[in-house]
Parts: structure tokens; C-alpha cells; sequence
């Protein structure tokens, strides 16, 4: 038997959220690939699994944005210029992406009587801002697959450089 609307705990539609959430869980598997190359660019070569680990307790807890600021710094020291230059250009992608994830997990949701939903955040810092932004399950989506696609040329790129050998980002597919 079918609960009525009242019963109903969701204020998303099904589709927004597990738009979102396929986002967040995307966003989790960049940022622990971040941890891996961040490890091995600090050891200058791919680690075996026992040496991540214990390298990767140091560099997990930290936030991306410091993580990706690592990764440039170390792949100037480590790859020639013009490398660096190219992979640090998909690590600005990739954090443009992290901001806008971080919008939707931590933004105030809300519909509308036509089932529209919105994303509301608001700045704080200098003047107070309020933004209510219209959205759809297909954009969040083809962040998420932005997201993925990122990913690879990250390790495609790292990988010319004998980093990261073992990892194999995988392809999406929706159930």
C-alpha cells in the first residue's frame, strides 16, 4: 500500500536526489584519488598498497582545496613545466566542480507547488547574499559525469609520468 502525501519524508523529487547524491558519491571518488596521487607525488613514485595506506593516513583528513593546492606545488617540483602546467589546468576544473558540489550538499532545498526544486545558499562573507537557483536532476547529472571524465585525464595524465598504475577510473552507468 502506497503512503499518502502526508506521509511522505522527501522534500526532493527521487530523481534530484539521487542526482545529488551520485554527485556527492562521484565527488568522494575524485577526492580520494586526490589522496593517491597527492602520496605518491610526495614519495616520487607509485607506492604498493601497504606504502599508501600508511602514506595516505597523513593526507586523507585533509580538505581538497588544500589537497589540490599539494598537488600543484609537487607537480612543479616533480614534472617539467609544461606538464605541470597541462594537469594543473584539470586540477582547477576539477575544484571549480567541488564548489559546485559542495553547493548541493549543503544547500536549503525547496519546491514548489508545480514540483520545481530550488537550491537556496547564502553568503556571509562582506555583504549577506541569498541565492535561490532553479535545478534539475540532469544538470546535477552531467556534473557528476564532468566530474568523472576529469578523473580520468587526471590519471591518464599522471600515469604518462609513472604515477598512479594501478588505478583504473571506471565508466558510469546508471541503473
Amino acid at each position: 500500500m502506497e503512503p499518502d502525501q502526508s506521509e511522505r519524508v522527501s522534500i526532493l523529487d527521487p530523481k534530484l536526489a539521487a542526482a545529488i547524491g551520485e554527485l556527492i558519491a562521484t565527488w568522494s571518488g575524485m577526492q580520494s584519488l586526490l589522496a593517491i596521487a597527492l602520496t605518491e607525488l610526495m614519495a616520487g613514485h607509485a607506492l604498493n598498497d601497504e606504502e599508501s595506506v600508511a602514506s595516505g593516513v597523513v593526507v586523507l583528513g585533509m580538505e581538497a582545496r588544500v589537497q589540490i593546492g599539494l598537488l600543484k606545488t609537487l607537480l612543479a617540483f616533480r614534472l617539467k613545466k609544461e606538464d605541470s602546467d597541462d594537469i594543473a589546468k584539470i586540477l582547477d576544473k576539477i575544484e571549480n566542480i567541488k564548489k559546485i558540489r559542495d553547493t548541493f550538499a549543503h544547500a536549503v532545498w525547496e519546491c514548489n507547488d508545480k514540483g520545481e526544486a530550488f537550491s537556496i545558499t547564502v553568503k556571509t562573507v562582506g555583504k549577506i547574499k541569498y541565492e535561490r537557483t532553479p535545478q534539475r536532476a540532469q544538470d546535477i547529472r552531467a556534473h557528476a559525469d564532468r566530474l568523472q571524465k576529469l578523473a580520468g585525464e587526471f590519471c591518464r595524465a599522471l600515469q604518462k609520468h609513472r604515477y598512479l598504475p594501478r588505478y583504473i577510473p571506471h565508466n558510469r552507468k546508471y541503473l
